[in-house]
């Protein structure tokens, strides 16, 4: 299996309203062969929302806690999550042009990803 990308890119908020400088997580699909757009998934800092009662088991569904963080290039004194729920598209020639790589997940941590991925897009 191939270790998936980790760079830093500006991400647009899911309310379209803004966007913010974070770790993003490449999905590799060259399936087509034709596409330069990438999909990527969004990294995310531990937040206490994350193990809140009434929130944990929703969180526990679409999140994926990287074990690996320094190997992807990542704070390793903050846990690291991947949101798994929200794939958005990247524009291959943005980037090029404004990301920065910051490493590789694991191999460990993208067969849990994938798995994670899977898991949730098949329910």
């Amino acid at each position: 299996m191939n270790r998936l990308s980790v760079y830093k890119a500006y991400v647009q908020f899911a309310s379209g309203q803004g966007e913010k400088m974070r770790p993003i997580v490449i999905l590799v699909d060259d399936s087509d062969g034709l596409s330069l757009d990438k999909s990527v998934l969004a990294i995310y800092s531990y937040k206490k929302k994350f193990n809140d009662e009434q929130t944990r088991d929703y969180y526990e569904k679409i999140l994926y806690q990287i074990q690996d963080s320094k190997v992807a290039g990542l704070n390793p004194n903050m846990i690291s999550y991947v949101n798994v729920s929200v794939v958005r598209i990247y524009p291959f020639r943005d980037l090029l042009e404004e990301a920065v790589f910051l490493g590789e997940l694991s191999a460990r941590d993208s067969r849990g990803v994938i798995n994670k991925y899977n898991e949730y897009h098949s329910s």
